[in-house]
């Protein structure tokens, strides 16, 4: 296997001259290029190497919610002191890695992955990642299972580490496919998994050797830290002491958050009944839109029905023109479209139902942080990318409900609104990931070598 990853980045190498000269011809490309040579310029990617340096262990992630899923991790090593090497593929989570450079500027280096740019002979602008890394821990999320990293990773003074692992819409039924995931998985000396059904596929199917498993879902641990602070972020909120007067003027089962929605999830509002009981406020709806840019709060508000008043509120917006707005809604209720970003997580803290959006279009956002906030959870039908959900079906089945048609929405909605939320399973289901939150983050952090 080790050839074979070698064979791959020498393949790169030879062909990056013509990658970056045909790459110029497409947009996505052209811009990919540009991000990746930031790599040169940017003083956040100035390697350890260059003072002298050694970080003590290096993360590897695609997206934000890869990055939620390691930033315990990241956290505590940083706190310790501990010089960390952040690798990120995506422009989506460039800001966010940047943030974390500000605050630890001389603990953290960043760095992102030259998809375009990578070869062995590093002039111009191409970049051989090796000579960034300095760490001898590599710790990789979800699938990132790139040939530069995956080599990486097999040198044997590196210990080489996989997180929130899963199967979940993987081949493995084909033989090619599973004897390749096996080979692949095997190269790790520590396989976090996602979910107890991960684990059981990595160890039955694929047939990894217990002592190189272990379950945990990090992401639950960085929740409850928002959870448990919800309260003072959103008192910073200009509007929030007047969202919580109307919005608690309902009982708990009757607030309902719509959650990263997306336009076409708005025919769920298509049903007169629904209509009628949102309008004399039976029900008390928010709607928190995926995108937070003008044309798609337009395209949110056109596929509203007509007779239903929405009322939308901003980050820019001054006390009086909340006051307002809020005092218009208590004069002709309807729905609120909330546009202040980064607290979709803390809201749902005051709400006893959500609706995810996403199902219906490519997979479903984060149906984890409106159940570590107490509220039964809708969502659509395209959950074959989410671990989360996998999670949630284990331990509270009955707490999850599915929207296949989204006109059937309001039907599944009132059939289930007035049931109990299952608390204490889920505080009990909290304090044990809580519990387990040091032992399992010592075994990734530890700096043994590779897996005995």
């Amino acid at each position: 296997m080790t050839f074979f990853y070698f064979f791959i980045c020498l393949l790169q190498t030879l062909l990056a001259p013509f990658i970056t000269i045909l790459g110029q011809l497409h947009p996505f490309t052209r811009r990919r290029l540009k991000f990746e040579k930031r790599n040169l310029t940017d003083p956040a990617c100035r390697s350890f190497f260059k003072d002298q340096a050694k970080a003590s262990i290096a993360f590897e992630i695609s997206s934000e919610g890869e990055l939620e899923q390691i930033r315990p991790l990241l956290i505590k090593e940083l706190r310790n002191q501990q010089k960390i090497e952040l690798i990120y593929c995506s422009e989506s989570v460039e800001n966010k890695c940047q943030k974390i450079y500000e605050e630890y500027p001389h603990l953290i280096r960043l760095y992102r992955l030259p998809l375009l740019t990578f070869s062995w002979i590093s002039i111009a602008h191409f970049q051989h990642i090796f000579k960034f890394m300095t760490a001898d821990q590599l710790v990789l999320c979800r699938y990132d299972l790139y040939p530069e990293l995956m080599l990486y990773g097999l040198c044997k003074t590196k210990k080489f580490i996989l997180v929130s692992a899963t199967l979940k819409n993987k081949k493995i039924h084909l033989i090619f496919f599973k004897l390749l995931y096996k080979y692949l998985f095997n190269q790790f000396d520590l396989i976090v998994c996602a979910t107890k059904g991960d684990e059981n596929k990595f160890k039955k199917v694929l047939h990894i050797e217990q002592n190189k498993l272990k379950v945990y879902d990090f992401r639950i641990v960085q929740i409850l830290h928002r959870v448990e602070n919800a309260q003072s972020v959103l008192d910073t909120k200009i509007f929030y002491p007047m969202f919580q007067e109307w919005f608690m003027t309902v009982a708990h089962h009757q607030r309902i958050i719509f959650g990263s929605v997306w336009p076409l999830e708005m025919s769920m509002f298509h049903n007169h009944h629904f209509i009628e009981k949102i309008k004399h406020n039976h029900f008390k709806c928010v709607l928190a839109p995926h995108k937070l840019n003008q044309d798609f709060i337009m395209k949110i508000t056109q596929m509203l029905p007509p007779d239903l008043p929405y009322y939308i509120i901003n980050k820019e917006m001054d006390i009086n023109t909340c006051r307002a707005i809020f005092s218009n809604m208590s004069e002709k209720p309807g729905i609120l479209i909330l546009t202040v970003p980064a607290i979709l997580c803390e809201l749902y803290t005051n709400a006893g139902n959500a609706f995810v959006g996403g199902g219906h279009g490519r997979s479903i956002h984060s149906v984890l942080e409106p159940y570590v906030g107490m509220c039964k959870i809708f969502c659509g039908p395209k959950t074959h990318r989410s671990t989360e959900f996998d999670l949630i079906k284990d331990y509270s089945t009955n707490q999850i409900h599915v929207i296949t048609n989204l006109e059937d929405f309001s039907r599944i909605f009132m059939d289930n609104y007035l049931q109990e939320v299952d608390i204490m399973k889920r505080k009990q289901l909290f304090n044990e990931f809580n519990d387990n939150f040091e032992t399992v983050s010592d075994q990734i952090l530890s700096k043994t070598a590779k897996h005995v």
